[in-house]
């Protein structure tokens, strides 16, 4: 939780993550994600991969790319990028 309060901190935000993100776009390893209104907290979740790790850890192990997938709540689309990119 400390290296997350870290992380996410303002003078880091500023330094780091916030030259990252190209008209509000961030590239991840699963692509590119429109972040232009999200909080900078959240940014930097995403900028330091850790942003649902759980729930992408279980989508990696337990993914069957032989079904149709439908995401359902999808939020900002994290997880659905992800998904997205595994199939």
């Amino acid at each position: 939780m400390l290296i997350q309060k870290i992380l996410t901190h303002d003078f880091i935000y500023q330094k780091f993550v916030k030259h990252f993100l190209k008209n509000g776009f961030l590239k991840t390893k699963y692509g590119f994600i429109d972040l232009s209104d999200q909080h900078p907290f959240i940014q930097s979740l995403i900028f330091w991969n850790v942003y649902e790790r759980k729930e992408i850890r279980s989508i990696k192990k337990y993914l069957n790319s032989s079904l149709d997938i439908i995401e359902l709540g999808s939020s900002i689309g994290f997880v659905s990028l992800c998904i997205a990119s595994l199939l």
